[in-house]
């Protein structure tokens, strides 16, 4: 039995230590705030390319500067995506993906000889190039004075918006909504529209015929029936085929045949 209450005393010892480490975790996180305004975070995994809209400046040794896109959700080491400097030459750096909830960082500073701090103004942009697309984020005002370095962090709305606060209720600087140009549209002059000519309809005066006067009944002309035309009969006259001319034959006269001379009455050959 003694052993048996043991075991249940150590039992429920371990079971309240675990039910208090984890009261001591779960109170001590930071509960993830509802966004402000319907507006949500903006998440991206991987950053392949940024580049400065202004241009980058001419600066000194010493003097620098750089933005840098933040991985919002984990506090381990590796938190930024990708960063770029705002000074010449361009120099972006590409570091670890993860789908996350994006911050952005700038850093300041100006330990030049001659120091003597400066600022970036109002409207700067960056395009960022990342997961297939590409997005502008713009920039307000920043300044640093001579041998301080500065840092700020604000949080990426899908607004385009950078904001303060995690909830995304104290606005940092919003996007710039480009205006559009605006091409006049051309005057179109109608074409006079022709009117058409309206002949007058005359009615004609209706003649007054005087009291007791008649009208005289028009005589109709006759109608003259054409004459017939006679149509020629045509006579037709007989072809005369002509007699043949006969030949008559021609009586033949017999020649007259001399008598033989009577060799026996005139004795010749004898």
């Amino acid at each position: 039995m003694f052993t048996e209450d043991k075991i249940k005393i150590s039992l429920i010892v371990l079971l309240t230590l675990l039910l208090l480490c984890w009261a001591v975790v779960s109170f001590g996180q930071t509960p993830t705030p509802i966004p402000c305004g319907g507006r949500d975070w903006v998440r991206w995994t991987d950053i392949t390319d940024m580049n400065a809209g202004w241009g980058y400046y001419s600066w000194p040794a010493g003097k620098s500067g750089y933005v840098a896109i933040w991985n919002a959700d984990t506090d381990g080491p590796y938190k930024e995506l990708g960063a770029l400097n705002y000074d010449s030459p361009k120099t972006f750096a590409d570091y670890y993906p993860e789908y996350t909830r994006i911050q952005i960082k700038w850093y300041l500073f100006d330990e030049s000889v001659e120091a003597e701090g400066y600022a970036i103004p109002e409207g700067y942009y960056f395009d960022v190039d990342h997961d297939g697309e590409t997005d502008r984020i713009w920039m307000g005002a920043l300044n640093v004075a001579a041998g301080v370095e500065v840092e700020g962090y604000y949080w990426l709305a899908d607004d385009g918006g950078l904001y303060h606060d995690e909830g995304l209720c104290n606005l940092w600087k919003a996007a710039v909504t480009p205006t559009p140009t605006v091409t006049p549209t051309p005057t179109i002059t109608p074409s006079p529209i022709p009117t058409a000519s309206v002949t007058p309809t005359v009615t004609p005066t209706p003649s007054v015929t005087p009291e007791g006067y008649q009208t005289p009944s028009v005589t109709p002309t006759p109608t003259v029936t054409p004459t017939p035309t006679a149509t020629p009969s045509v006579t037709c006259t007989p072809t005369v085929t002509p007699t043949p001319t006969v030949t008559p034959t021609p009586t033949v006269t017999p020649t007259p045949t001399a008598a033989p001379e009577n060799k026996m009455t005139t004795g010749r050959y004898w």
